[in-house]
This record gives C-alpha cells, sequence and structure tokens, in this order.
C-alpha cells in the first residue's frame, strides 16, 4: 500500500499547518512518516499510538492508497525424450562361444592407422543349423563381410591370416557338439580362435 509521494507531502503540509492554535491536533510530518512506515513494515493500525487528528491523516491516505496488482507469468517448458530401443538376435548356439573379437575398440580406436571394428559396426549374426559349406548339422556359424577400408583377419592361433583373396565373405564355423571354430578360406579350412574386421 504506498500513497503517491506528492500526495502525502501536501497532505502533511496541509495537517502540519491546520489549526495551530490547538498543539495536540499538530501533527508532524516526521511521526506521521514513521506512522506510515510501520504500518507498510506490517504492524498493525491498532498497535501504534496515535492521536486523533494521526489517526484520521492516516485514514485518510490509507483510503486514498491505490492497490498495485502484480501478475506473475509461469512459463512451463515441456522436454519430450525417444528413447531408441535397439534389438538384436539372441545368440543361438550353446557350446561354441561368439567367435568375434571381444578386444575390438571400434573404428579409428585406439588410432585411425590402426583399429578393429566392433561386430556391431560390421554386423556378425550368428545362425545355429546345417552348414552346406562344411558339412556340419548342429554348426554354430557366421560369414565375415568386412565393411569397406576394412578386411577380414582370422587368428589361427599363430597369427592373422587374410579372409578370401577375391574379398567374399569368409565362412567360419563351430560344431556344437566339439565346440572348436574353424574358418573356410579360399576353400581350405582352418582352425580359428577369433576373427575381425581389421585396419590395415
Amino acid at each position: 500500500m504506498n500513497a503517491s509521494p506528492l500526495f502525502v507531502n501536501v497532505f502533511l503540509m496541509l495537517v502540519r499547518n491546520a489549526d495551530v492554535c490547538v498543539p495536540t491536533q499538530q501533527v508532524t510530518y516526521e511521526s506521521l512518516q514513521d506512522e506510515i512506515q510501520l504500518l507498510q513494515a506490517g504492524v498493525p493500525l491498532s498497535s501504534l499510538s496515535l492521536t486523533p487528528a494521526e489517526a484520521a491523516a492516516l485514514a485518510v491516505i490509507l483510503a486514498t492508497t491505490q492497490t498495485t496488482t502484480l501478475a506473475t507469468t509461469t512459463t512451463v517448458t515441456t522436454t519430450t525424450t525417444t528413447a531408441t530401443t535397439t534389438t538384436s538376435t539372441p545368440y543361438p548356439c550353446s557350446v561354441c562361444t561368439p567367435i568375434y573379437d571381444a578386444s575390438c575398440q571400434g573404428e579409428n580406436l585406439p588410432s585411425p592407422s590402426m583399429y578393429c571394428l566392433i561386430d556391431d559396426e560390421v554386423p556378425i549374426t550368428y545362425t545355429l543349423g546345417f552348414c552346406s559349406v562344411c558339412g556340419v548339422s548342429d554348426a554354430c556359424q557366421t560369414q565375415l563381410g568386412c565393411p569397406a577400408g576394412t578386411a577380414a583377419r582370422l587368428d589361427t592361433g599363430g597369427g592373422d591370416v587374410n579372409g578370401n583373396s577375391d574379398g567374399s565373405p569368409t565362412q567360419v564355423y563351430c560344431s556344437e557338439s566339439i565346440g572348436s571354430w574353424y574358418g573356410i578360406i579360399d576353400g581350405v579350412m582352418m582352425p580359428v580362435t577369433k576373427v575381425a574386421c581389421k585396419y590395415p
């Protein structure tokens, strides 16, 4: 509740000069200003010791005070998050463990000059069933076909050998009854311990 400063000053000047002959009716600017400040601070009017003239002056000021209502605008921001779900085919084999090299870190890792792709970057998919190329009925199998810029490398236990020389996918299989992996490279079967798509 704020009174216009000009109105308060004019009103106080009029009150100060009104009825100068009766000292009890004289209201000084300082005391009335103090009372207004106390009221603005939340002190109840009934707890103030006011002369009748002060009470009348305050009543006039309070009656002419304009009340300002502030409007508050609240903005609510809604963020929508879309979850991406990646589904992968469950590994179908039980005796044969996945053959793709789990130590690969991905493209350009650990460096752009020497890396191997992770299995999801190839991608590698395994099937369980009859292998017509190898003649095994319970074969856990995959074909290693590497993306451009990488080449199929098969670790035979004594180091890496390249996949098919023509760049076609290299057949890799494991008999579930034995649990050992083999690669068929350019028509030749050889045991392998892990495979990967590597650069260089």
